[in-house]
């Protein structure tokens, strides 16, 4: 994927990884590596690199149990309060 793409869905950690903590997560995000992303009929690979300045979405973490919002702002992401 060439182009930045703007997200508002959901990302789960890709490759069986879990998180403890929003803070793991953010620091992994930052980091490049890959979540997926949930979107209506299917779910891809993404990573921070591929997506726009703006995006608002959720993160999955604690065994799928619990929920962050997250943006992306200036190329880093985030935690959002909504």
């Amino acid at each position: 994927m060439s182009d930045k793409c703007f997200f508002t869905g959901t990302l789960t950690p890709a490759y069986g990884r879990d998180y403890p903590s929003q803070d793991k997560v953010l620091h992994d995000l930052n980091r490049n590596w890959d979540f997926m992303a949930h979107m209506m009929l299917r779910a891809e690979l993404i990573n921070l690199e591929q997506l726009a300045d703006g995006s608002n979405f959720s993160v999955r973490y604690g065994k799928l149990t619990k929920v962050m919002r997250v943006k992306v702002t200036n190329g880093k992401a985030i935690k959002s309060k909504r």
